[in-house]
């Protein structure tokens, strides 16, 4: 087996060579081609593991889908797009793969939560830098590199103008090494999980260090103002002290921190957070409820899919229209033709619009965790549901991390006292 280490680092950091790509605008981002790499080279050496129950829903969920796609681009014809529908279809079998077979074979759970740690705690740091050389000196950085050429199929000065522009005419919006603060906020969010669980799934109450690391990168998830990192780290933070309180169970360090260090936190915060009036703006975008309204992607993004999918007969109801066939099909269906702008939705309706009401359910069933006894699995699982519902996530690069946790988190330890900080062992 070739290094699991090489791909655990390259699994980890997906998300962020993801963001540059061959070519402006290129099919496949760095990581995929990274990942792609590696599976083409691991593939004589890697022997199918038997599969877990994740992995067998998993499975299953994956054989619906790209079963479904294919006779339902077969069904539309010439009025589909083939080519455009085989290249998502051809994208979902890739990271399927990933997830199926390499992830429980290939991936160092260990070794993965320290680098989601550590990375998670340095770009915490550089959003903190970024907003105050933005609130004290004006100046706004962009730290995407500008010699690369840029998946998304923008130049980076489009994106800094954009980012300037929209600066000075609503709010400064820091991401550090990511493109933008939801795909920031995402990631951060499981770092801070794994700071307050340790690597048995138990809240992590005794240590101090780790406590004050997952607060101050729920701080800089707040000050990047994505409406999805201020709700679930909010969510997060509530939880898990109310679960503390129900079981009575006050640690006395911590209480100590609470009661010396939280009221200093809490002025500095208070004080950047109303100089960049997070919570008026997350408020703002909540409000905006509408599908014609584009002020807030939040919000259009949680309403338009389901909308559209009410409007689908039953059998499109029932096994959906195909995976990258939505907007084709929009296209070509009377009485959906003013949704037929983009098929931009969470990826909650867009796994209900391409499968209908039966991969939707083989979806879920992956998450069965969220009964599970572990706090850590339970509230994880929780975690990655909702946010499907409310962020364009399946088949990313964030999503690969996600599912590398949410596979292999119940694997034996391989390094020791990983959880009580960022460097030991």
């Amino acid at each position: 087996m070739m290094n699991k280490k090489i791909f655990t680092v390259l699994l980890c950091l997906w998300p962020i060579l993801n963001i540059y790509s061959y070519q402006k605008g290129g099919v496949l981002g760095f990581g995929d081609m990274c990942i792609l790499a590696y599976m083409v080279l691991a593939f004589p050496f890697c022997k199918m593991a038997r599969m877990s129950r994740d992995v067998k829903y998993y499975f299953l969920f994956a054989m619906a889908l790209l079963l479904l796609s294919l006779l339902d681009t077969c069904v539309l014809g010439d009025k589909g797009d083939g080519l455009g529908a085989i290249s998502s279809i051809a994208r979902v079998a890739f990271f399927s793969v990933a997830v199926i077979v390499y992830i429980p074979k290939c991936m160092d759970v260990d070794y993965g939560i320290r680098i989601i740690k550590w990375f998670t705690v340095v770009n915490s740091s550089i959003v903190y830098l970024q907003i105050l050389l933005y609130m004290f000196l004006g100046k706004i950085t962009f730290l995407v590199l500008p010699m690369l050429p840029l998946a998304n199929g923008q130049t980076y000065s489009e994106m800094y103008n954009y980012l300037v522009l929209h600066s000075g005419r609503y709010y400064f919006r820091a991401s550090g090494f990511f493109m933008e603060p939801s795909h920031f906020a995402q990631y951060a969010i499981v770092g801070i999980l794994l700071f307050l669980y340790t690597r048995d799934g138990r809240r992590n109450v005794n240590d101090r260090k780790s406590f004050w690391i997952a607060a101050f990168c729920s701080g800089a998830v707040i000050l990047s103002t994505s409406s999805i990192g201020i709700i679930f780290v909010i969510a997060i933070w509530l939880y898990w002290c109310l679960a503390l309180l129900i079981r009575r169970y006050y640690p006395v360090n911590s209480l100590r921190n609470l009661l010396i260090l939280m009221p200093v936190c809490l002025v500095v915060c208070a004080y950047m957070i109303g100089k960049l009036n997070v919570f008026a703006i997350l408020l703002q975008k909540l409000s905006y409820t509408t599908i014609t309204n584009s002020q807030s992607s939040f919000a259009y993004r949680v309403s338009r899919g389901f909308e559209i999918f009410a409007n689908f007969p039953i059998r499109e109801k029932l096994f959906g229209v195909g995976y990258g066939n939505i907007l084709t099909y929009m296209e070509s269906t009377d009485n959906m033709m003013e949704y037929a702008v983009s098929d931009y939705m969470n990826s909650m309706a867009y796994i209900l619009c391409s499968a209908g009401v039966v991969g939707i359910i083989l979806f879920i069933m992956i998450f069965y965790k969220v009964f599970s006894k572990n706090s850590f699995m339970r509230i994880f699982s929780m975690y990655l549901l909702l946010l499907t519902c409310c962020s364009s996530v399946v088949n990313s690069g964030s999503w690969m991390v996600f599912m590398g946790i949410y596979m292999t988190f119940d694997q034996k330890n391989t390094l020791p006292e990983l959880c009580g900080g960022i460097v030991d062992g």
